[in-house]
């Protein structure tokens, strides 16, 4: 429990680069959806559009704490991920709204679980390269 509670207080501290970064993207979302209304969109459009710019903050804040998270504990192994946020969050843009939707359920789930699945999806992966774990990783690295 204390992990969790740790985990969600160093969430807590946004750096200024963060919030700059979270307001340049919200400018481009107002942007766009002023560009909505002035072409006369449906409502329903752009209620759609506001919900998914919800979805997609929400998950490229988790997966940034994650991706942090692995960074600080695994210095050698996770050199940095220059640009992490812009690529998830592009990639998370062209997901359909279902898709985005189910997305979202699933990673908001683990993280009200503790769980990492940044961390997860690399221990598969460096197991399935011949390592035992992250930390046999990080000693050879």
């Amino acid at each position: 429990m204390e992990d969790i509670v740790a985990r969600t207080e160093e969430r807590a501290y946004v750096s200024q680069d963060a919030l700059l970064k979270r307001l340049k993207r919200t400018e481009g979302q107002v942007r766009g959806i002023g560009k909505m209304i002035e072409g006369n969109r449906d409502c329903v459009s752009i209620v759609i559009q506001l919900k998914r710019s919800r979805f997609i903050d929400a998950v490229v804040d988790i997966e940034a704490g994650w991706m942090k998270e692995l960074q600080e504990r695994y210095l050698r192994a996770f050199k940095g991920s220059i640009g992490f946020e812009v690529c998830l969050s592009s990639e998370v843009e062209t997901y359909s709204d279902e898709t985005l939707e189910l997305y979202f359920g699933d990673v908001s789930r683990a993280d009200r679980e503790g769980r990492n699945l940044a961390g997860e999806q690399y221990t598969r992966l460096f197991q399935q390269i011949g390592y035992g774990s992250i930390d046999e990783t990080e000693e050879e690295a």
